[in-house]
């Protein structure tokens, strides 16, 4: 975040220029030189055309960097971000594994495996299984190694929140968040996952006061939309499930039906319609 906030700020137009004479700077005497390992500069040129979105060469230059030591987790990591960028979670899987092993790790490279493994999370979202479960558990310690290493790295924070809405508590998720948030305050994505987290405990009145108070429908477009559905799905089920509660399924299989109404993602409305196709069975609904 530091790095997005100072080039934010370099390309404002406030700074004025100025010119420094070297006789000003406080060089020392004799100038050293050392070699750095080509892996590792090949690392760094990869690092630097990924951002870049130049991604084609920057996977050239891990590979080529990974030629010269094929344990090099930094050239790991870098190919595991763009493997992941191109759908393959699983190869992305066993680069950042054999990048653990290798290891030593820096921050940044525990954040992104996180990511790696996170991802492939998120593609089994309503999908039961130790796999799953694994995967979420894994994104998490790999935060938790990476802020170890460089504390205060929001980023890790955030992305460890994230972590809850899979798996474990969604409360300490939102601590997690809240934290990270003071921070940095305007960071929109932090209130989305805010919501969603908040939305994952059944606290919908914190949830619908954010999303009321700090993300914009027509600024913040597509995360306003999002998690305006996913708060209105979360109620519709929440209804569905009071009434089954209360040995009413007729009543449940219409509020699991609106839900399924408001729902656009396509593999969530499928599991929302194989459940009440059981649910329907379950209770002879014809």
């Amino acid at each position: 975040e530091l790095e997005h906030r100072l080039l934010e700020w370099l390309r404002s137009g406030e700074l004025e220029p100025s010119i420094l004479p070297v006789d000003r700077l406080d060089l020392p005497a004799e100038s050293r030189f050392f070699s750095v390992p080509p892996a590792e500069t090949l690392s760094m040129l990869g690092s630097l055309l990924a951002r870049q979105g130049l991604t084609v060469a920057a996977a050239r230059h891990f590979e080529v960097a990974l030629s010269y030591e094929s344990q090099y987790a930094p050239a790991l990591v870098g190919l595991a971000r763009l493997v992941t960028m191109q759908g393959d979670l699983d190869g992305a899987g066993e680069l950042v594994a054999k990048a653990v092993a290798g290891g030593p790790l820096a921050a940044e490279d525990w954040l992104w495996g996180g990511r790696c493994r996170l991802a492939k999370a998120e593609r089994n979202t309503g999908v039961d299984g130790g796999s799953r479960t694994d995967s979420v558990l894994a994104a998490r310690r790999a935060f938790e190694r990476a802020r170890s290493l460089f504390p205060g790295y929001v980023e890790a924070t955030t992305m460890l929140a994230v972590t809850y809405l899979y798996q474990g508590d969604p409360a300490i998720g939102v601590a997690e968040l809240e934290s990270a948030r003071r921070r940095t305050p305007d960071r929109v994505d932090q209130v989305f996952y805010l919501v969603l987290l908040h939305t994952q405990a059944g606290d919908f009145t914190s949830a619908e006061t954010l999303l009321r108070d700090n993300l914009d429908p027509v600024d913040h477009a597509d995360y306003y939309e999002r998690a305006s559905e996913t708060l209105e799905r979360s109620r519709l089920i929440a209804e569905a499930e009071d009434a089954f509660a209360r040995g009413d399924p007729e009543t449940g299989l219409i509020w699991l039906g609106r839900a399924i109404d408001a729902t656009t993602d396509s593999s969530i409305r499928s599991q929302l319609e194989r459940r009440r196709s059981e649910l329907e069975d379950r209770y002879e609904r014809p």
